[in-house]
């Protein structure tokens, strides 16, 4: 994920898997099957990946904890302010929150923040979607599947395994990294997407160039919106976006204080 080679891997991966389980005779169980049925997805692309209807129209929480798999509690803050001077790289802030149930936790742990994507960097990426008409309508992210049967193949849509029924608004909101430089495979997506064939070059040259698409990214360090304002004709399927897009990690910070206090 880090370095924009997770479809590559899932592709790799498939490969693999299916190729093993031919070379070691592997039998036909149902652990197998669900095994080569989950490795089975065809390749990302505007036909293969599309917004559904929501399976059920769950809260955000609950839609977050279904996505990062893990048990989340909710804050309310009843104090934040800026300590000290603030610079254009470092800001000390005191935040006071309260925990809808108690924390427990030993000096040297860790608390995992799920932070937001900034609102007017949403609103700019939101604004360059095609095949979206409401934005905050609940929806469910769905991928075409493949599977092999002796009658041959059946294709069926299944729900994205990282993000659960929400809004587009949320899902580029809560769920995806729109503030990391976009990785080659979502450029050489975003070119295709361009009407203007000298937008769609540049782009493609970042893509396929390690070095540009290095110096580029160290010089300038721009997000999703930046990228899309200095290209003006490109305009992304939402759901296939949001599919290539990584997901937004939760912000690590280190406990150093007691509980015994």
């Amino acid at each position: 994920e880090m370095y924009g080679q997770e479809q590559q891997f899932r592709n790799w991966s498939s490969n693999i898997f299916h190729v093993a389980c031919e070379t070691f005779c592997l039998d036909e169980s149902d652990m197998i099957k669900d095994a080569k049925k989950a490795l089975t997805t065809l390749p990302l692309a505007e036909e293969t990946v599309r917004f559904g209807k929501p399976i059920p129209d769950i809260s955000i929480k609950c839609a977050l904890e279904s996505s990062f798999r893990k048990q989340l509690i909710a804050c309310k803050i009843k104090h934040n302010k800026l300590l000290g001077d603030c610079t254009a790289d470092r800001a000390t802030i005191f935040i006071d929150m309260e925990p809808e149930i108690e924390l427990k936790y030993e000096p040297g742990d860790h608390v995992g923040i799920m932070a937001c994507n900034r609102k007017e960097i949403v609103d700019a990426v939101l604004e360059r979607l095609k095949d979206i008409d409401d934005y905050d309508k609940p929806l469910q992210l769905q991928v075409m599947k493949e599977t092999l049967t002796p009658t041959g193949a059946i294709k069926t849509w299944e729900r994205h395994e990282r993000i659960s029924t929400a809004t587009v608004r949320d899902i580029f909101t809560r769920f995806l990294d729109i503030t990391t430089p976009p990785s080659t495979t979502v450029l050489k997506y975003l070119a295709n997407c361009c009407s203007n064939k000298s937008e769609a070059e540049k782009i493609r040259k970042l893509a396929t160039d390690s070095v540009a698409y290095d110096d580029w990214r160290h010089f300038y360090y721009p997000h999703l919106a930046e990228v899309l304002a200095d290209y003006p004709s490109c305009r992304p399927q939402a759901s296939l976006l949001a599919a290539l897009l990584p997901p937004l990690q939760p912000r690590f910070y280190s406990i150093s204080s007691s509980p015994l206090a």
